[in-house]
């Protein structure tokens, strides 16, 4: 069902995946006699172990990508890099290191959030004849946006 039985607090699930130091345990008889309400998504548990077991150099992420929605960071750990992230990511079509220079982040950062996007169906691989968002920053000044609100 997509569902999993943990006594690890939500909160606390990153921590321990960080840890290396847990334990897993199956039993499906018993699993199955829970109600839905005691059950975690899987798609969290992905999520935190794409977080900790990402590595830079072998990421297998598509050479052009883009955001197919923001992931439900209601129910998924996160930082406020991950929005920050998700925000620079929205409506774009990215390569690796024009999302780094974009978030002013080290791929180190950049890396696991986006495979915990894929491996969660929230990045998706871009067409190669669409074109990349061009890399500017963004001007964000109390003159700026006045000069952008009044179409200056």
């Amino acid at each position: 069902s997509g569902r999993y039985p943990s006594d690890v607090p939500t909160v606390r699930l990153r921590e321990a995946m960080a840890s290396r130091r847990f334990v897993i345990t199956g039993n499906c008889d018993a699993a199955k006699r829970l109600p839905d309400e005691e059950l975690r998504p899987l798609r969290e548990l992905r999520w935190v172990a794409a977080l900790e077991g990402a590595h830079v150099d072998r990421h297998g992420l598509p050479a052009r990508f883009r955001l197919t929605r923001w992931p439900d960071f209601g129910s998924l750990p996160h930082d406020v890099a991950h929005l920050k992230l998700s925000a620079l990511l929205s409506g774009r079509v990215l390569e690796l290191p024009q999302a780094c220079t974009m978030s002013a982040m080290a791929p180190e950062q950049v890396v696991p959030f986006l495979v915990a996007c894929r491996d969660c169906g929230y990045l998706v691989a871009a067409d190669a004849t669409a074109p990349t968002s061009p890399v500017v920053p963004v001007k964000t000044g109390l003159f700026d946006r006045l000069l952008r609100r009044f179409g200056f």
